[in-house]
């Protein structure tokens, strides 16, 4: 007994389907950012001056945080959930698990 593989036929190939999805754009428009700023702030990547690619992933560190759950919670399409809601939710917990240290 053999089984027939079936393939979905494209009209475009792999490299351009992949190119031309909104996430691609995205990624694109994130890399041509940080390389412009690359090229405009000098010692952009260097650890010590003071507006570098560190101290900016710092400054967004607690938006990120608040961020990774809602964009988990919108990708596997549950709910929407407001920000309002995930910050009230978060800052609840933090202050009872600080409370107990």
């Amino acid at each position: 007994m053999s089984v027939e593989l079936t393939y979905l036929r494209h009209d475009r190939p792999v490299w351009r389907r992949l190119l031309l999805r909104p996430e691609a754009v995205l990624l694109l428009a994130t890399v041509v950012i940080i390389v412009a700023s690359i090229i405009a702030v000098p010692h952009y990547l260097m650890p010590n001056p003071n507006y570098t690619f560190s101290t900016l992933l710092l400054n967004a560190a607690p938006i990120l945080i608040l961020l990774l759950p809602l964009t988990l919670i919108i990708i596997t399409g549950d709910i929407d959930v407001s920000i309002g809601s995930v910050l009230g939710i978060s800052s609840a917990t933090f202050s009872s698990s600080v409370e107990k240290v």
